[in-house]
């Protein structure tokens, strides 16, 4: 299955395969455009996943907005026992290493294979 939503400035869409719920962005997160990955990750989790992989890879800007839900849903799936992952390039990377909380998240290369996890 596969769901799609826009609002200008960012794009997500979700697809699923062997019980891993993929989320990819694209564009800007930031504070007025976070409101739609809180949608769509709420939207994921209500689905029940195994494992769930945030995709990142084709955002250019990355706002605290941002950092504060990747916390809230990393806490999200450890009370639900659902594997988390990011797929982040180097800006994102980099946002979060600058506010030191890198290290809480599980990273994945943009060649790693998440698929299995």
């Amino acid at each position: 299955m596969r769901v799609s939503l826009d609002r200008g400035l960012l794009r997500i869409s979700t697809r699923a395969r062997e019980g891993v719920l993929h989320v990819v962005v694209h564009g800007e997160v930031d504070s007025v455009t976070v409101e739609l990955l809180q949608h769509a990750v709420a939207a994921a989790l209500r689905r029940g996943p195994r494992s769930l992989v945030v995709d990142l890879d084709d955002v250019g800007f990355f706002s605290s907005a941002g950092i504060a839900h990747l916390l809230a849903v990393r806490e999200r799936c450890a009370e639900q026992e659902i594997d988390f992952r990011l797929r982040a390039p180097h800006q994102v990377r980099r946002a979060l290493e600058l506010v030191g909380v890198d290290a809480v998240f599980t990273l994945v290369g943009p060649d790693a294979d998440v698929s299995s996890t």
